[in-house]
């Protein structure tokens, strides 16, 4: 295999472990996308995960639809952690604690969208109890704990609290601005237009937000972000949904290992690879050029992980390896 590192060293691969999941949260359309081909098995996965190894990928989130619903899924881990494959879970937390213990997790990101009430989706006031549960109680068997939150226009004043919440307790928090969109291709994001969404009317609170929060991360609480996502991206883009991706800076597979160009978006050439394809040079080369022509379709996003992938792609190739330090120098 050749140093496939000089043209290409993606930070992190983002995988759709499963589409399959037992909840069905407002604003998540995972479910409903379904893949081209049958969900991979162990064996497929054990290949995908042999393969971003050897392109040098930083960081694998598992993620879903659900990984729990995955029957397999402590044989996964088992193979993550005996390979030495860095890795991120991210769960719904609707899973018995023993459950959970039984994996041997080296890192655990559990989704809380709110800590108080408001009116909400059902599912996501379920997994948000759920979630501050599984963290506290898991705080002595997991290395490292991320609270995941949704960001929406009524939590905006209520995220900086939470973050003390947590970072007083040891876990860390990222907080990724909650997506809608018309367009009937998203793979992650409902197509409707969601009432939660932090539209321009919420502006000022979002500037307030990205104030405090960096402050907030200034004083050392525990936030993911790096800071630059706070100082312009989610000022500048949080709204609009309309920042663009221009380079192939991280990958992210499906549920039946074939490449797409994010979360959100399939890509008709992108999707054609499967992460394995990679590793001959030259079809890198090409879906290099593939990415580039492919994501010029989409209408834009503000994903956090992608903007961070893309902004630290040149700046520090090692970013990737990093990225579950949460940024501490950036």
């Amino acid at each position: 295999m050749s140093d496939l590192s000089k043209i290409f060293h993606p930070m992190k691969a983002v995988t759709f472990i499963t589409r399959k999941c037992n909840l069905k949260c407002d604003y998540c359309g995972v479910i409903k996308r379904k893949t081209r081909e049958p969900e991979l098995d162990l064996e497929g996965w054990k290949k995908v995960f042999d393969a971003t190894k050897k392109l040098g990928v930083g960081m694998n989130v598992i993620f879903g639809g659900e990984p729990m619903y995955r029957k397999d899924i402590g044989e996964i881990v088992n193979y993550l952690n005996t390979g030495n494959h860095p890795y991120a879970f991210i769960t719904n937390s609707m899973f018995s604690l023993e459950k959970y213990r039984n994996l041997g997790l080296k890192q655990l990101s559990s989704s809380v969208d709110v800590i108080d009430n408001f009116d909400t989706s059902k599912h996501s006031e379920m997994k948000s109890q759920k979630g501050v549960k599984l963290l506290l109680s898991m705080k002595d068997e997991v290395p490292d704990l991320l609270a995941n939150m949704g960001l929406c226009a009524k939590n905006l004043k209520k995220v900086p609290d939470i973050v003390r919440f947590f970072s007083d307790r040891g876990i860390w928090v990222i907080a990724t601005i909650l997506h809608d969109g018309p367009e009937d291709f998203w793979l992650f994001r409902q197509n409707i237009a969601h009432p939660d969404r932090v539209k321009e009317e919420h502006r000022s609170d979002l500037l307030r937000f990205c104030d405090e929060m960096l402050k907030l991360k200034q004083e050392g609480y525990l936030i993911h972000h790096f800071e630059p996502y706070f100082e312009h991206y989610l000022p500048k883009y949080g709204v609009g949904l309309d920042w663009h991706c221009k380079k192939a800076s991280h990958l992210t597979i499906d549920a039946d290992g074939s490449l797409i160009c994010c979360v959100d978006f399939r890509g008709d050439k992108v999707s054609t690879y499967k992460v394995w394809d990679l590793l001959d040079e030259s079809k890198a080369k090409q879906f290099l050029e593939d990415f580039k022509e492919d994501v010029q379709k989409c209408p834009g996003c503000c994903w956090d992980h992608i903007i961070e992938s893309e902004h630290m792609y040149d700046a520090d190739p090692d970013c990737g390896k990093k990225n579950f330090q949460h940024h501490k120098t950036y």
